[in-house]
Order: structure tokens, then sequence, then C-alpha cells
């Protein structure tokens, strides 16, 4: 909670003469910045991100994608079928990194987001069911193989975000930001603080002049069970926890889903392979801050607070800040440690 207030706060009063407005859905807020003058817009935007939510909550009964987990074999509505076919791409383009049948460890052993949380064992783990292949789509009815459970907790905000984004474009709003939690879309010139993922505050700040510009953050720092090594963002390889980042930050005028579902597939892949990643895709600019608190930039919009690109401990000496940029050079040989990555 501490943090979505963080970012909420961070994206008011940006706007001269606007307001704000914030709704409660898919487990967190959600909110509308908008021209005074356009107030009633803001519902309009509500009510598409609630129909989104509406197909692809795995914790309301009445929703789409609840009765597919549960029914394992139904007529879907076009929400959660468009859903599934960008799912299925996604998990093409990152390496298999993305995967919503995570579901079989988020929602079925984890239980994150319920009041039942627990730490599964490592034979459970092992013993999950996991598998793109395994979803059966046929015309408007989609199949689930036995044990296969769906997750959009990594894409779902980012593409209702689109939705809402697109509803009031057609409107013709002109100026506007909308979010869910760490899914962020500019309509407009707009400025957006990045949160510091070790403690209070925030470390970076992204201003931007664009028309359009979408903003996904992924971090294992808000859902979790016991402590951040047990986070919600799982490596379908692995089968575990994510172990390398500890925030991903996303820009760039293209969908939010997208943003969303490849800072998620980020956030579990090994340094190397996420930084092969994002050099395929040039018109996403990034933020990665490490577990041992480098951070790497390549993005003309981000302003990063720390001048040393390291966020500092209070608790370590010089000697262990110096073993830690000698670790983190090892880990990322292709980049210079500190150094902003313009192309």
């Amino acid at each position: 909670m501490r943090r979505l207030f963080v970012l909420i706060a961070c994206c008011s009063a940006i706007v001269a003469g606007s307001v704000t407005r914030t709704q409660v859905m898919m487990g967190t807020f959600a909110f509308v910045q908008i021209d005074e003058k356009q107030y009633a817009l803001a519902d309009k935007a509500f009510r598409v991100m609630k129909k989104v939510e509406k197909s692809l909550s795995s914790f309301d009964k009445d929703a789409t994608l609840y009765r597919l987990n549960h029914n394992r074999s139904i007529v879907v509505d076009n929400e959660l079928l468009q859903a599934l076919r960008l799912a299925k791409m996604f998990y093409k383009q990152t390496y298999g990194y993305f995967d919503i049948t995570i579901g079989s460890i988020t929602k079925n052993l984890f239980r994150f987001g319920s009041k039942h949380a627990r730490l599964p064992s490592v034979k459970e783990l092992e013993n999950a069911s996991l598998g793109i292949d395994k979803i059966d789509i046929r015309n408007n009815t989609v199949s689930l193989s036995d044990g296969i459970l769906l997750d959009f907790g990594g894409m779902g905000k980012g593409y209702a975000v689109d939705k809402a984004t697109s509803e009031l474009m057609r409107y013709g709003v002109k100026k506007a930001i909308l979010g869910l939690s760490g899914d962020i879309r500019c309509i407009g010139a707009c400025s957006v603080d990045i949160q510091n993922p070790f403690s209070e505050g925030t470390i970076a700040k992204i201003e931007s002049t664009s028309l359009t510009m979408g903003i996904s953050t992924s971090g294992p720092y808000c859902r979790f069970v016991k402590n951040q090594q047990y986070n919600h963002l799982i490596d379908p390889k692995r089968k575990r926890n994510e172990k390398y980042f500890s925030s991903v930050t996303l820009i760039g005028d293209v969908d939010n889903v997208r943003l969303d579902a490849y800072a998620t597939a980020i956030s579990v892949m090994p340094p190397k392979v996420a930084l092969q990643f994002l050099k395929s895709y040039p018109m996403i600019e990034y933020l990665l801050i490490a577990k041992d608190g480098t951070m790497y930039r390549k993005s003309k919009k981000i302003r990063i607070f720390s001048p040393t690109g390291l966020i500092l401990f209070p608790k370590l000496s010089l000697k262990q800040k110096a073993r830690i940029l000698q670790r983190a050079s090892r880990s990322f040989p292709q980049l210079s440690v500190s150094k902003k990555m313009d192309e």
C-alpha cells in the first residue's frame, strides 16, 4: 500500500488545472489525472478498466478467467481472448520468460494476494505444471490441460491502461495521466518519479514531452510471502522467485501491455539475457536496478538522483561498496557501471 500511495502522489499536480481521481481495482489503486473541464470522462476510463478486471480477475468468481481456471473449458469473452493471444506472443518474444501458466505456482502454491498465502516446498515447485502449449484455443472456446492455472498479473494492468487510454483519446483528450500501480500512461508531456526499491522516497525522475508515453515498473518489493526472497515474480524456467533485479522500469511510445509483459519477463531474466533482450527493442528505454543497488540506464528521459549510479546503503563501508561495484562489473561486462547508456 505504501508504494502505491507514493506512485500516485508522484503523478499529482503535474498538469495545471487538472484533477486526480482514484479507485480501487485489480488489487491496487487506479488513478486518472485529467483536465478539470473533462472531469466526467474519468468515469469512462474507470469503466473500461473495470471491464478488463471483470474478464481477467483470478479472484472474482464471476470473472471470465476465474471461471476458466475452475471449469477448465469455457467460451470466453473478447477481452480474455485477445489477452490470451497477446500472452502467447509475449511468451515467444521473451524466450519463454513471460508465461501466464505460472498461475499453478503463484495462485495454487504461494497463493499470492489471498489471506492463505504460504511458502511451498521445493518438491511442490518442481512438480508444478506449466506450459503455454497446454492452453487450447478453438474459436472462442478455451481449454486448459490438467494442472494448468492462468495468471495475468504480469500484463493485465498494462492491458487495462491501454484500453482506458484509447477510450479517453476517442473523446479527444489531449492531456491526461492514467495508471494502475506501476503501469502508467501519459497523454501529453508529463513527469513521473520512480520509487527507490530499497527505502522510502524516489530515486529517479522520468520527464517526457512525447504525445504519448507508457511506463511500466516491476519489482519484488510489493508482494511477497515472509520476505522479498519469496516474491511474486516467478521465473518459469527455474520455477523459483526472482533473484537478480530489485526494480525494472521500461518506458516508450509502445503499448503498456507490451511494456508490462516485458518488464515482468526482464525481472526474472539473468542480467546478460535481459540486456541482450532489451538490445533487440531500441524503442524501449530503461532503468534497471540490480539487487546490489547498481543502476543501469539507457534513456534520455530518465534523470537519476544518485550521481554515482549506485544506491548507497547506509550500513555499507566504502570497501564493501567497492566490492559491490566490482561484482556488478563482472555481472554486466558489456556495460560501464554508473554510466548512462544513451544511444
